[in-house]
C-alpha cells in the first residue's frame, strides 16, 4: 500500500512540476520582454531627448522676436549650441531658409568660426525644401497669423535633419506688433556618423552591458529606404529585423520634453526685455506634460509698461509621420525570446523530470533491495532448515549404527563390515555438505584463491566420478564417461574444479531419471582461443520455463526438485558457476531432446602440465 501511495505521489509531483515550470517560464519570458522593452525605450529616449534639445535650443527666441532681431537671436542660439550643448557634435550643419525679395528661397549656412550666417548654395538633398518654403508661406499669407494653419517641425529621414519653422513679429507702429505671415525655416543637419559610430553604441553599452550583449543582437535601420546603419557583430541584420523581439522608433521629437528644454534655453539666455522695453518675460511652465500630443504649450507672463500682466503662449508643433526616421530592432540571439524561453523550459523540465526519475529509480531500488533482502532471508532460512535436515539424516544413521555396534547387537563380521560402510558413506555425505558450505563462504567473503597450476582435464573428470562411485553404485546410477585424447591442460585449482564437476554429476544423478548420467570432455575453439568443455547430461524432466538462469543463484532450487522433495541445499550449481567464473570460464545449460546438458567451459592453458601458474584473481564477494 505504501508503495502504491509513493508511486501516486511521484505522478502528482511530476504533474505539478510540469505546470510550475510552464508558469515560471511564461512569467520569466514576460519579465524579460518587459525589461528588454524598457531598456530599448531608454536608448530611444536618450536619443530623442538630444534631438528634441536641438529642436528647442535652436528656436530663434520664443515667444516674441522682432523681424529685425530674428537673425541675431538665431545666430546666438546656434553659437551657444556648439559651445554649451551636452553633445554639440550631434549637429553637423545649421542652415537658415527664407524667401528673398524676388520670391526666391535664400539659403544661409552658419559659420562656426565667424559665428555668423553666410550665403550658401543649394545642394541636392536640400533642394526639396526650397519648394516647401514657398508652399508653406503661400499657405499662411492672408490668414490670421495667430489662428491660421501652422507648419509643424519635422525630422526629415531622407535628409537626416530637423526642420524648424519660425514666425516673427513685425512692428505695426508705436507699440503694436503683428505676427508675420512669412514662413522661415531652420534646417539642422544631424551628424549620422557620430550617431551610429559613437552615440548609439555608447547607449547600447550603457543599457546592455557586455554580459547581456552576448544574449541580444541589435540593428538600426533607416526607415526611408530600409538601409542598415548599425548592427551587432556576427549577426544577420535581416534576421534581427524580421524576427525582432522589440521594435523601437528613434529620432523623434518628444513633446513632453519641450517645457524642460525651453526653460533650460531661456535660463541660459537670461531675462530679455520686451520689444517695446516695457517689461520682462518670465517662463511659467504649466503643470503636467502633453504626453505625446502634436503640440506643446508654454505659458509666458509678460509685464507691460502700464504695470499690467498679460499672458501669452508659445506653441511648439510637430508633424506626425507614419514612419520614424530610424528604427531600432532588438532580437534574442537564440532566435527570439520565445525560443529562448522554450529552450529554458525544456532545460528546466529535463532537470526536474531527471530529478523525479532519479527519485523514482532510488525508490525502485529501495523496493527491489527490500524484496531481494526479504527473498535472501527466506532462502537463508530455507537453507538453514535444509542443511539441518540434511545433517540430521546422516547423523541419525551414524548414531544408530554406532549404538548397535557399541551395544553388541551386531557381532557378525560381514554385518559389522556393512555397518562400517554405512557409517563411512554417511560421513562422506556430511563431509561433502560441509565442504559446500565452506566453499560458498569462501566465495562470499572474496578470499584470495591459492596458487594454481596447469591440470589435465581427464584427471578432473575421473576424480569427480571416482569420488561419487560408492554413492552411484548404491543408487544404481550408471555413468557413461567419454574423454577425448590429447586434451589441453587448463589453469586452475584441481580440487575446486573437481568439486565443480562432482556437483554437476551429483545433480544429474539426483534430478535425472536416476539410471544414467553422461560425462564428456572435449576440446573446442571459442571466441578467445581454445577451450575445454566438460558436459554432464541426464534424462530427467528438465527445468521449467524461466529456471535456466535462476537455478545458478544461491539457495535456489528447481520447482520439480521441491515438489519431489529431493534433498539439497541449493548451493551446488551456484558454486559451479562461481568456480567457472573464477577460472575465467562459464557454465551453461541446454535441453536437447529428452536430455538436459550442463556444460562447464574452461579456457585452455598455454603452458604444459606441471609448470606453475599465477594465482587466480580474488573473487569479489556477492552482495
Amino acid at each position: 500500500m505504501a508503495t502504491v501511495g509513493l508511486a501516486v505521489l511521484l505522478v502528482v509531483l511530476a504533474v505539478l512540476q510540469y505546470r510550475w515550470v510552464a508558469q515560471f517560464t511564461a512569467a520569466d519570458r514576460e519579465r524579460q520582454q518587459t525589461l528588454l522593452a524598457s531598456r530599448a525605450e531608454q536608448v530611444a529616449l536618450d536619443i530623442d531627448r538630444e534631438v528634441t534639445r536641438a529642436f528647442v535650443w535652436l528656436q530663434a527666441d520664443p515667444p516674441f522676436v522682432l523681424d529685425r532681431d530674428e537673425l541675431d537671436r538665431l545666430r546666438e542660439r546656434a553659437a551657444r549650441w556648439f559651445h554649451a550643448a551636452p553633445y554639440p557634435q550631434l549637429v553637423s550643419e545649421i542652415y537658415r531658409v527664407q524667401l528673398g525679395p524676388d520670391g526666391g528661397s535664400v539659403l544661409e549656412r552658419f559659420d562656426r568660426e565667424a559665428s555668423a550666417f553666410a550665403p550658401a548654395s543649394w545642394t541636392p538633398p536640400l533642394e526639396a525644401w526650397r519648394d516647401e518654403v514657398r508652399r508653406q508661406t503661400a499657405k499662411v499669407r492672408g490668414q490670421d497669423a495667430d489662428h491660421g494653419p501652422h507648419f509643424g517641425a519635422v525630422v526629415d529621414a531622407r535628409l537626416g535633419a530637423i526642420v524648424i519653422p519660425r514666425r516673427v513679429l513685425r512692428r505695426m507702429g508705436g507699440t503694436s506688433f503683428a505676427v508675420s505671415p512669412e514662413m522661415r525655416f531652420t534646417i539642422v543637419l544631424l551628424d549620422t556618423a557620430f550617431l551610429k559610430d559613437d552615440f548609439i553604441p555608447s547607449l547600447w553599452t550603457k543599457y546592455f552591458p557586455p554580459s547581456e550583449q552576448v544574449l541580444y543582437s541589435m540593428a538600426v535601420v533607416r526607415a526611408a529606404d530600409g538601409h542598415t546603419l548599425l548592427a551587432s557583430e556576427e549577426t544577420d541584420p535581416g534576421e534581427t529585423r524580421r524576427h525582432a523581439d522589440v521594435t523601437m522608433p528613434l529620432m523623434r521629437l518628444r513633446p513632453n520634453e519641450f517645457n524642460r528644454f525651453f526653460v533650460e534655453a531661456r535660463q541660459m539666455d537670461g531675462p530679455r526685455p520686451l520689444p517695446d522695453g516695457s517689461g520682462a518675460a518670465r517662463e511659467s511652465p504649466p503643470p503636467g506634460e502633453p504626453g505625446g500630443r502634436s503640440e506643446s504649450r508654454i505659458t509666458v507672463s509678460v509685464l507691460t509698461g502700464d504695470g499690467q500682466r498679460r499672458a501669452a503662449e508659445r506653441v511648439f508643433t510637430m508633424r506626425r509621420s507614419s514612419d520614424p526616421a530610424w528604427t531600432l530592432f532588438i532580437r534574442h540571439r537564440a532566435g527570439s525570446l520565445e525560443a529562448a524561453a522554450g529552450r529554458t523550459r525544456r532545460w528546466n523540465l529535463g532537470m526536474s523530470f531527471g530529478m523525479l526519475v532519479l527519485l523514482a529509480a532510488s525508490f525502485g531500488l529501495v523496493v527491489a533491495s527490500a524484496r531481494r533482502s526479504e527473498r535472501l532471508a527466506r532462502q537463508q532460512m530455507e537453507f538453514v532448515a535444509g542443511v539441518s535436515h540434511e545433517l540430521r539424516t546422516p547423523l541419525a544413521v551414524i548414531r544408530s549404527a554406532a549404538e548397535n555396534l557399541a551395544d553388541g547387537v551386531v557381532n557378525d563380521p560381514p554385518q559389522v563390515k556393512r555397518y562400517g560402510a554405512v557409517i563411512a558413506g554417511e560421513g562422506r555425505r556430511l563431509t561433502d555438505m560441509v565442504e559446500q558450505v565452506m566453499e560458498y563462504a569462501r566465495f562470499d567473503a572474496g578470499r584470495r584463491a591459492p596458487a594454481v597450476e596447469p591440470v589435465v582435464p581427464s584427471a578432473i573428470v575421473q576424480g569427480a566420478v571416482d569420488a561419487l562411485a560408492p554413492w552411484l553404485r548404491e543408487h544404481g546410477v550408471v555413468v557413461e564417461c567419454r574423454i577425448e585424447d590429447g586434451l589441453p591442460a587448463v589453469d586452475g585449482d584441481a580440487g575446486a574444479l573437481t568439486r565443480a564437476v562432482q556437483n554437476l554429476v551429483s545433480n544429474a544423478a539426483k534430478y535425472g531419471d536416476g539410471q544414467w548420467v553422461g560425462v564428456m570432455a572435449r576440446a573446442a575453439r571459442g571466441r578467445r582461443g581454445r577451450e575445454v568443455h566438460v558436459a554432464v547430461s541426464d534424462r530427467g524432466d528438465g527445468l521449467s520455463e524461466g529456471e535456466h538462469e535462476r537455478i545458478f543463484e544461491p539457495f535456489e532450487r528447481g520447482r520439480r526438485a521441491i515438489e519431489s522433495q529431493i534433498p539439497g541445499a541449493g548451493l551446488g550449481l551456484s558454486l559451479v558457476r562461481r568456480t567457472a567464473e573464477e577460472h575465467g570460464g562459464r557454465v551453461t545449460v541446454a535441453r536437447t531432446g529428452d536430455t538436459t546438458v550442463f556444460t562447464l567451459v574452461l579456457p585452455a592453458s598455454a603452458r604444459p602440465a606441471g609448470e606453475p601458474a599465477p594465482a587466480l584473481a580474488p573473487h569479489a564477494p556477492r552482495t
